[in-house]
């Protein structure tokens, strides 16, 4: 990849003047190529390079390669007597860069290099706001095929957009990005123009490109570092993130996002840790928002779902696939690779003789590690994945004039045809290749295989097989393999019957179908609960070979069977993520194969559930009891102190305690661990208060540390039980569903589907997957007409907060059934996306075991004492920034990554997947409790988003509106500014991801009085003034033009 470096002295050609956005100069300035013919030559060179004030355009590679290098009109005379003076071999390449350089600019002369705004064509080179305009015009245009995307945003916070173009459910997906180097404007150029052509030529090639896969495209993914250099330094080439280093000529700015990525990451590469070079690689892997957008983008698809990673640089023109960090190792599949890409190279050189050199990065260019392709293959599997460095040689190099546009997009698309059409047919090869292992051991049945099928149509007679004999075969290789296959259509097919009958489920013989789920039924009924079992791999091998000696063997089904694909467990495995599956054979070796007879069945069984494999707790819970009593064995039940009981709180107190000083607000959090105390809140600002939960064991000695270090408090709650107890149902209502009650949810979940059933063409049920603990996530729109703008609402992300989910359901039935002109306004204007519970699994522990459980449900640490992640700190943007815990004990840990629990990660990727882009005008966070409206940010108190005044105004009209019923009080602000900081938080991420105008956290009723555990009685006052909120809320977005 060629690389851009500021030597030495080079500040003088960042001078701009501060009146205007000209552009640097490059008057006279002379591009050289210097040849290198050994190590001493390279020495040599490399000390001239550090006393001239001159930069490479490609990085250095060793002893054999050519080296390009800009410098300035005075010292051009000193750098060719000291090449000739070392017998260096030279050429003067470009003799005034400045000229190509306004030629890049045309159709205007430029000699400011002052940017016009214009609509895009592919005959000059156009700066961010023009090709972002471009890609609204196309998803308007092609609204079927085209979804927009804003996958994350820059350090200087523009919006890093991208779309997708699915012409058909089903397809694979072609990933394809470009300006990752902000120099490098051929790549966008070319790219742009390729997709233009896809999505409107009538070619049938390009028609079978469209149609045959989805194509996910970047087009320029340095924003900063590309405006950057279209208003100030052409020959920028990295992000703009300051490095915090400085070198003579100032502060050093940006971060070679090409060698950030976290995958063989500083391994190897030229100046990759010297943070003023150009090439510099970053502190740490993964350390640019840009980066981490893009590897956000592409994890938010399914793992398969991409099969093709290109990045598009310039120049060279090559194809380099992985791997760059190294010239000794080879991906498994590089002659396919090679094939792929030779494809490329051969087809792009027929209409301009342009020539492609293809190869791995690290042979054929140069070492360097930490690239997205390299990214691409080693993290994400993608299996075909290059970086394409387009023209040319070095005529011109990141100069390329724009009269050379259409023809690199030319030699572009015939190569990406090429590919696609060898990449159709090494796939149809693939799956019809047969695999064979040597000495393979088969079972057959030799004589008469096809009758062995055959039923009588006329009766439930089954086939007999009476004197048919089983032989085992050794084939050793594919012939015989063939040959072998072929025995069964020239050998006689004969079968005769004997009678069925149906019985009574036992374990003295096998049973059909019928048998087995009549036993089931009966098993559901009298076994009403259920009870996971486990089998773990080696462990059960050893249990198994206790009480009759039978050896198992365990490995990889390919190593010591044969090979398959397609099977459950791999699916298991490689789809679902299950952290072990396995197929378990059971008995025998090929005495009777699957005719083992029924007197082994107890065995086999028993072989299955052996004390040692108890004992070591590889077998939960069996549920099976009428099984094991038909058998006469011992019920295996779970020990009573396994079975978790309802946590009481009885006694247990609410304390506020006011914190006046940073000593105060230390030695209270320094409590936290020794005291067991359970915090309510957070505290922003000194003279605010803590609520914090005692045990009453614990409560005199936090008395007295709260009197001898002059704290003031006063308990709000004598007995958390008691408070527990009220909000217990009295009554039910005999539909299931009112609002005097909190409610499970199951009854929730009823509910749902009841209104569902009754409002058919309002309401549209969805769900986002399952949680850790397997229940389903469930959702649903309420959408009165098409072309709406839309509200995204989850509640209950915190399990205790029970109010939230009864506040939305009664909002659900209200714009069902508006009583009100307001209401109905509001449910007929917008799209209403509702999520009531997404923490499934923490709100049945809440409901269940633990009345005060807030986190998730998903073990956090290898030793099981931590349960749960703070889902409200999970999400991917500034993930773990602050306001975050990454002790796994914390109510606020954030996880051990961004999206590592799956109920934030699948409601991301139904966010992404399922609703339209830029629909989405309202992001709604339900929590108690509090009495806030925050918006962005949550991480700084200094700053504040673009559209701050809109979220303002927006949260005033839902503020006033709210008051008027109750005369309640709703504060509201950012939430650094109003309560506490915080990232990665669902709002954060609704506005610094996607890009939504009015995301909000409202934190319902009360102050503290009761906290988490509201009265029933108070939930119908909380849902009407949260209702009334909601109409002000829409009605003030209106008026500004945002739904």
């Amino acid at each position: 990849m060629k690389v851009l470096l500021v030597l030495i002295g080079f500040s003088s050609l960042l001078a701009v003047s501060s009146a205007n956005q000209f552009a640097a100069r490059y008057d006279d300035f002379k591009v050289y190529r210097v040849k290198i013919k050994d190590e001493q030559q390279l020495k040599e060179f490399i000390k001239l390079c550090d006393n001239l004030p001159l930069r490479y355009l490609n990085e250095l590679q060793g002893p054999g390669h050519s080296y390009d290098v800009v410098i300035d009109p005075a010292n051009q005379n000193k750098l060719e007597t000291q090449l000739r003076f070392l017998e260096l071999e030279f050429s003067c390449m470009i003799e005034d860069l400045q000229s190509v350089l306004e030629e890049e600019c045309q159709p205007e002369t430029r000699q400011t290099l002052q940017r016009k705004r214009a609509d895009m064509d592919w005959t000059q080179y156009h700066d961010l706001p023009v090709i972002y305009s471009w890609l609204q015009k196309i998803t308007s245009k092609h609204r079927r095929l085209v979804k927009p995307y804003v996958i994350g945003r820059s350090y200087e916070k523009r919006p890093i957009k991208a779309i997708k173009i699915s012409a058909k459910p089903g397809n694979k997906a072609i990933f394809v990005e470009s300006n990752i180097h902000a120099i490098e404007w051929i790549s966008s150029a070319t790219t742009t123009c390729f997709f233009e052509n896809l999505l409107n030529s009538e070619d049938p090639q390009m028609k079978n490109l469209l149609e045959n896969y989805d194509w996910l495209f970047v087009p320029v993914l340095n924003p900063d570092g590309f405006e950057y250099s279209h208003n100030v330094e052409r020959l920028w080439r990295k992000n703009r993130r300051p490095t915090g280093f400085h070198n003579a000529s100032g502060p050093c700015y940006g971060i070679d996002m090409n060698r950030n990525f976290g995958y063989g990451w500083g391994i190897s590469g030229y100046n990759f840790d010297v943070p003023c070079d150009h090439w510099y690689g970053g502190a740490k892997p993964d350390s640019e928002p840009e980066v981490q957008a893009l590897e956000r983008f592409v994890n938010s698809f399914e793992d398969g779902y991409i099969r093709m990673y290109l990045a598009f640089h310039s120049f060279g023109n090559y194809v380099l696939l992985p791997y760059g960090h190294t010239n000794a190792e080879f991906p498994p599949n590089y002659d396919q690779m090679m094939r792929i890409a030779t494809a490329f190279a051969d087809a792009a050189r027929v209409k301009y003789g342009t020539d492609f050199k293809s190869g791995a990065s690290g042979l054929l260019n140069y070492p360097v590690s930490g690239s997205a392709k390299d990214w691409a293959y080693g993290v994400k599997k993608i299996p075909f994945t290059a970086t394409i460095e387009l023209r040319d040689r070095g005529r011109y190099g990141f100069f390329l004039p724009p009269s050379q546009i259409g023809e690199v997009c030319e030699e572009v698309t015939d190569g990406l045809v090429a590919m696609y059409e060898l990449v159709a047919v090494l796939e149809t090869q693939f799956e019809q290749k047969a695999n064979f292992e040597d000495d393979m051991k088969l079972l057959l049945i030799v004589v008469g295989f096809l009758g062995l099928l055959a039923v009588s149509s006329a009766n439930q007679f089954a086939a007999r097989y009476d004197d048919f004999k089983v032989y085992r075969v050794n084939v050793k290789d594919a012939q015989q393999f063939g040959e072998f296959m072929k025995l069964g259509n020239n050998l006689p097919a004969q079968t005769r019957s004997m009678q069925r009958t149906h019985v009574e489920m036992d374990w003295t013989q096998y049973h059909d179908l019928p048998v087995i789920y009549n036993w089931l039924q009966k098993l559901n009924a009298n076994n009403p609960k259920l009870v996971k079992s486990y089998v773990i791999a080696n462990a059960f091998a050893d249990g198994a070979r206790v009480k009759y000696g039978t050896d198992f063997l365990s490995g990889a089904s390919g190593l010591l069977n044969y090979p398959v694909s397609g099977s459950a467990k791999d699916w298991a495995y490689g789809v679902k993520k299950i952290p072990f599956t396995a197929t378990v054979e059971l008995r025998d070796r090929g005495q009777y194969g699957f005719f083992l007879p029924p007197s082994q069945i107890v065995e086999v069984l028993l072989r299955f559930i052996t004390r040692k494999m108890l004992r070591r707790g590889y077998i939960r819970p069996l549920v099976a009891l009428v099984l094991l009593a038909n058998l006469a064995l011992a019920a295996v039940v779970a020990p009573k102190d396994q079975v978790e009981q309802p946590m009481r709180y009885d006694n247990y107190k609410v304390y506020k305690v006011k914190i006046d000083n940073v000593e105060q607000y230390n030695q209270v959090m320094a409590l936290e661990g020794e005291l067991e105390l359970d915090f309510w809140n957070e505290v922003h600002n000194f003279g605010e208060s803590f609520d914090v939960m005692v045990k009453p064991d614990l409560q005199q000695k936090f008395e007295e540390i709260l009197l001898k270090s002059n704290m003031v408090y006063e308990i709000k709650i004598q007995n958390v039980q008691s408070l527990i107890d009220n909000e217990q149902p009295k009554t039910r209502s005999s539909t299931g569903m009112d609002w005097e009650n909190f409610h499970t949810l199951d009854e929730i979940y009823e509910w749902l589907d009841m209104i569902v059933e009754r409002y058919p063409d309002i309401v549209t049920p969805f769900d986002i997957g399952y949680s850790y603990e397997g229940r389903l996530i469930k959702g649903i729109k309420i959408s009165y007409k098409p072309g709406n703008k839309a509200v995204f609402i989850e509640s209950n992300i915190h399990a205790r907060e029970w109010i939230t989910s009864a506040t939305i359901t009664y909002i659900i039935d209200e714009l069902l059934v508006p009583r009100n002109p307001g209401v109905r306004k509001i449910a007929e204007s917008v799209d209403w996306w509702i999520i009531p519970v997404l923490n499934v699994d923490g709100f049945v522990y809440s409901h269940e075991v633990n009345r005060m459980w807030r986190k998730s449900r998903l073990p956090s640490d290898p030793t099981g004492k931590c349960i749960g992640t703070d889902l409200n700190r999970n999400f991917d943007f500034l993930w773990m920034l602050t306001g975050a815990s990454s002790d796994p004990c914390s109510e606020t840990y954030a996880g051990p990554s961004a999206e590592s629990d799956q109920e934030i990660k699948q409601m991301l990727q139904f966010i992404n997947n399922t609703i339209p882009e830029d629909t989405i005008k309202i992001y709604i966070s339900l929590h108690s409790y509090g009495q806030y409206v925050l918006s962005p940010w949550g991480h700084t108190d200094t700053e504040f988003p673009e559209h701050y005044d809109q979220m303002m105004h927006v949260a005033k009209g839902y503020a006033d509106a709210l008051y008027r019923r109750y005369k309640t009080v709703f504060t509201y602000g950012s939430s650094a500014t109003t309560l506490y900081k915080v990232s990665g938080s669902g709002k954060e991420w609704a506005y610094g991801v996607k890009g939504i105008p009015i995301p909000y956290t409202i934190e319902l009723r009360d102050k503290g009085e009761y906290g988490f555990v509201l009265p029933p009685e108070m939930i119908l006052p909380v849902a009407k003034e949260v209702l009334d909120g909601f109409v002000g809320m829409i009605n003030a977005a209106q008026e500004i033009n945002i739904v």
